[in-house]
């Protein structure tokens, strides 16, 4: 140990860091260190943005602070204990860590509402702190948001870790509102975006491509989270390939680092008897070659037995035709 603030002696020096850490999605780093006796500073840095410079840099001559992220790491609480007990005249500072900007500030007082800090007495008679409302749960009009807006041609659905869904309804074409305090902008809006509250876990989102499409087709799903501020903390973009009718899905997790999205399947198109990725006449020319043939005799194609009931017939070839884009004439 060397004698930093030349002292006389290594044992009681004034630079010792004060606590460290990240936010949930870690993307902010805070840093606490003494500069003298009574003064310490405390440094705030958003990981994502392209400079040294800290969000907050600040010194103080409070006693001690206390700390902690929301979880979804938009807000940084900030507690100032001015003296040798927390006091309900001590200050609660509530920063967006996107800016820096502040949100609110507090005294220690539950009556001003959540997200707030209580002074508490310990069972040995001392003085303490509890940090409270920064749960989801208790964070007014969450503060977080997941977001993803697809660029045509698709209709997308997603599903939160519950199984609930918000989006375009692909059994009736209509529209899909389960998700509490999510909204959407509706089938064929350009862009199309899903907005759900912030809530970690494993997300599921389904692209649906356009049923108009003669042949398949780019788009692009672009997958954010968002402070209430508008300050976005991660975004990230994929592509595919849409077809008419079928089903991309992608699997992507919140709250546990970067958005990262992956496509897990791609539904079968139905009626895409011979999987060029669209439906026409082709199909159809499939089924009706091997019209009325069951398993087993000749010129029967499984292809065409598209319900796998054992025979092509009616059933089989309706399906199909339903599926061929509207206006279309088969020979």
């Amino acid at each position: 140990m060397t004698d930093n603030d030349s002292d006389g002696s290594a044992s009681n020096d004034n630079n010792q860091v004060g606590g460290w850490g990240f936010s949930p999605d870690g993307y902010t780093f805070v840093l606490s260190y003494k500069t003298d006796v009574s003064t310490y500073s405390l440094g705030l840095w958003n990981l994502t943005h392209n400079t040294n410079a800290p969000l907050v840099g600040e010194f103080w001559k409070d006693v001690a602070s206390f700390w902690e992220f929301s979880p979804c790491g938009d807000l940084f609480m900030w507690v100032h204990q001015a003296g040798g007990n927390p006091s309900t005249s001590d200050f609660a500072d509530f920063l967006f860590t996107s800016n820096g900007h502040q949100y609110k500030e507090l005294h220690l007082a539950p009556s001003q509402g959540n997200p707030s800090a209580t002074v508490v007495t310990n069972s040995d008679g001392t003085k303490g702190i509890e940090l409270t409302g920064m749960e989801i749960a208790s964070i007014p009009s969450p503060q977080c948001s997941v977001s993803v807006t697809a660029h045509s041609p698709v209709n997308i659905t997603l599903n939160d870790p519950t199984g609930r869904r918000t989006g375009f309804d692909a059994t009736t074409g209509g529209v899909l509102n389960q998700i509490p305090g999510s909204t959407y902008t509706g089938a064929g809006s350009e862009p199309q975006t899903v907005v759900v509250p912030y809530v970690p876990g494993a997300f599921l989102l389904d692209a649906f491509g356009l049923t108009s499409l003669t042949s398949p087709q780019p788009y692009r799903l672009t997958f954010a989270s968002i402070d209430r501020s508008g300050d976005i903390l991660d975004q990230v973009d994929v592509s595919g390939m849409a077809s008419a009718g079928r089903d991309d899905r992608y699997a992507f997790a919140i709250g546990n680092g970067p958005i990262a999205p992956l496509q897990v399947s791609k539904v079968p198109l139905l009626g895409d008897v011979n999987g060029d990725g669209v439906v026409n006449c082709a199909d159809l020319a499939i089924v009706k070659a091997a019209f009325g043939k069951k398993t087993g005799q000749a010129g029967f194609d499984p292809r065409a037995d598209v319900n796998g009931d054992g025979i092509v017939n009616i059933l089989d070839l309706s399906t199909v035709a339903r599926q061929l884009p509207v206006g279309t004439t088969c020979k």
